[in-house]
């Protein structure tokens, strides 16, 4: 299983309208129908107005390329060009669950 966490930096008072874009596409409902995707959820530190924790699990490392080529990623990628100055992407090997 492959777990990967991104931090996203956002334009100073961005999130706020980067959350509404994302809900009003429904991105996060349909990356969680997506074949392999175990967990895709949203984290807002509360220390850190200005960005945000994406936590993601996949069931193998080609679930999450085939996530990467699907047509609602282009809706993502035109709010992060909006809303996000700056991506750190941690990836990591998790243990199956049964």
């Amino acid at each position: 299983m492959l777990g990967i966490n991104a931090t996203y930096r956002m334009r100073p008072g961005g999130r706020a309208a980067f959350l509404r874009e994302v809900a009003a596409c429904g991105l996060l409902e349909a990356v969680r129908q997506e074949q392999g995707c175990r967990r895709y959820d949203y984290f807002l530190p509360l220390d850190d107005p200005d960005s945000l924790l994406v936590v993601e699990r996949w069931d193998s490392p080609e679930d999450q390329q085939r996530h990467l080529a699907q047509p609602h990623m282009a809706l993502l990628a035109a709010a992060k060009a909006r809303w996000v100055t700056e991506t750190a992407l941690e990836t990591y090997s998790l243990l199956p669950q049964d």
